[in-house]
């Protein structure tokens, strides 16, 4: 029984093998590998090179993809630089940065003769116009100005022009014009013009000493008295014994009572003062004591017991003691005028 299926087979599987080689549209078997060399027909381009690519800048109409149309960015552009803006100048040494509409009043420091010698004194100077170069402002005042208050002079015997001004750490650089050397004058005028510019330049916070150039040069000397190499520093004692601040020169006042203030370096203190009466008359004579002395500068104030009763010019004279008796120099001695108008 079971040689029957397997002849079954055998006869189905020949019969199908006859149909098989009859049929004209079966395909012929290709030849085994490595049996010879085989024809290859030229390769034909494909279809899809001729189409854009997907990560191409454009599709196949032109438009442009979106993946190629840059998206606008949220942020505004960063500015560009204008390279023809002028960078501001670095503030001036001792310009008052509070004050940015300028200032009208400087200091300068004058001489005043007294006691057989040379002082330097303050004089509030008011200016045409407002500055912010204030330290330019006060060293032009005095190299180029003359002082109004009686009794002071000017430091040059004439005008000299201030080249420039900077500022070095602790140390101003003025720069002035070389003709500060002619006329020359003598050795206590040159030590007096030293102590004028070392205490214009260093009133200021930032400034300790001030170092001078002419026509942008160091120099050795000026009028042949003094050195002028190393910076210049001021000098408490250069200043007057006795400078009045109140009243002002030419201060104009009416009948009433007079008071009288300022600062002083005198022994122990003291301050001697006298007012006299449009006649001339010595009508009061007193002291008033400073908050220092002998040494140190102090401020003094003293309201007199004259009433100034007269119209016309009244003076006050402050002088300094003598604790030498008349061995040492001469006792420094200032004045201050008013008018009693009314």
């Amino acid at each position: 029984m079971s040689t029957v299926p397997a002849r079954v087979a055998a006869v189905v599987a020949v019969a199908a093998a006859l149909l098989t080689a009859c049929d004209p549209a079966a395909e012929p078997q290709s030849a085994p590998s490595g049996t010879g060399p085989t024809a290859t027909s030229p390769a034909s381009p494909s279809p899809a090179t001729d189409l854009p690519s997907p990560t191409t800048t454009a599709t196949a109409t032109g438009t442009p993809s979106p993946a190629a149309v840059p998206r606008p960015s949220s942020a505004p552009p960063a500015p560009t630089p204008n390279r023809t803006t002028a960078v501001p100048a670095p503030q001036e040494s001792g310009q008052d940065a509070g004050q940015r509409d300028g200032t009208r009043t400087v200091t300068a420091f004058y001489v005043r003769p007294g006691g057989g010698t040379l002082w330097v004194e303050p004089e509030r100077r008011r200016l045409d116009q407002p500055t912010l170069a204030v330290a330019t402002a006060a060293l032009r005042e005095l190299l180029q100005a003359s002082p109004r208050a009686p009794g002071l002079r000017p430091v040059v015997p004439e005008p000299v022009r201030v080249l420039g001004v900077s500022r070095r750490g602790g140390t101003l650089r003025v720069n002035l014009d070389p003709s500060i050397r002619r006329p020359a004058l003598g050795g206590a005028a040159e030590q007096a013009l030293q102590q004028a510019i070392a205490h214009t330049g260093a009133q200021f916070p930032t400034v300790d000493r001030v170092r001078v150039l002419l026509g942008g040069r160091m120099v050795e000397s000026v009028w042949g008295h003094a050195p002028w190499s190393e910076p210049l520093e001021p000098d408490l004692f250069a200043l007057s014994p006795i400078d009045i601040t109140r009243p002002a020169p030419g201060a104009r006042v009416t009948r009433g009572p007079l008071t009288v203030a300022g600062t002083a370096n005198t022994f122990e203190a003291t301050v001697k003062l006298a007012l006299r009466d449009p006649r001339g008359k010595l009508v009061e004579q007193t002291f008033a004591t400073a908050s220092c002395g002998t040494g140190c500068r102090g401020r003094f104030r003293h309201n007199f017991d004259t009433r100034l009763n007269r119209l016309g010019t009244w003076t006050i004279v402050a002088s300094e003691p003598d604790p030498s008796g008349g061995e040492g120099r001469s006792p420094f001695v200032t004045r201050r005028q008013v008018e009693v108008v009314r």
